[in-house]
């Protein structure tokens, strides 16, 4: 009886003590819950992301805009180049020193150009005609120069051979102000880039050119091709 009786007390005792047991970390694991396996690696927060788009956006923006600046400077630095070259070669006076005399020296000019026109016409008349470049040719030509009549100067005709075009104008005023007229409109107009060599009559008023087919030059006046002038 004693013994039942020590038991029982014993049995209480470990039934409590494992209640308290359990109480005691029950209690521990609401007070103190166990910690997340969250990831190491930071994340970005939500706000971050459209100022990045933003930025990326505002990037691209600028490199298509200074694509474009750099187009129109292309442009801007073309047409410069276009309009020096364009400067047309009008025939210029013979070499002569300061010890010549007026009347000679006029002489010489008057000498030296028959002789350049008249190479430039032989060379010309000699050259074969290229039958499928010849009517294009003709027909760009006249649609460059025959609305200059507003401005002075007056369509006459075109013909081209091979590798170079004889066009034949007229300015109304053969002096300094119809020479000033057919400058500005051999600036601004060309059918294609080539080389052209301008003869004005300033008698007659009769204007003759000779230009280059495109890829191709004027021939040699003299050796030296470089007193044509050259269009782009």
């Amino acid at each position: 009886m004693k013994q039942n009786h020590i038991a029982i007390i014993f049995g209480v005792l470990a039934i409590g003590g494992a209640f308290g047991l359990g109480w005691k970390y029950g209690l521990r694991s609401e007070s103190s819950p166990a910690a997340l396996n969250t990831a190491t690696t930071p994340l970005l927060s939500a706000n971050k992301m459209p100022q990045q788009d933003v930025t990326n956006r505002r990037f691209e923006e600028m490199q298509r805009e200074l694509d474009q600046m750099r187009g129109k400077l292309g442009l801007l630095e073309q047409q410069q180049r276009s309009v020096q070259a364009n400067t047309s070669n009008m025939d210029e006076p013979a070499n002569v020193s300061d010890n010549d005399n007026p009347a000679d020296i006029e002489a010489q000019e008057a000498q030296q150009i028959e002789a350049k026109q008249t190479f430039f016409k032989d060379t010309f008349q000699q050259e074969p005609a290229d039958p499928k470049w010849v009517e294009k040719a003709q027909t760009s030509l006249r649609d460059a120069y025959s609305v200059a009549a507003e401005k002075g100067v007056s369509w006459v005709d075109a013909e081209c051979r091979s590798t170079m075009c004889r066009v034949r104008l007229s300015v109304d005023q053969p002096g300094p102000k119809g020479q000033k007229q057919l400058m500005d409109i051999m600036n601004k107009r060309t059918p294609w880039p080539g080389y052209r060599n301008v003869h004005l009559d300033t008698a007659t008023g009769e204007v003759t050119m000779y230009m280059s087919r495109e890829g191709a030059t004027l021939p040699d006046w003299q050796g030296n091709s470089a007193d044509e002038e050259t269009t782009n």
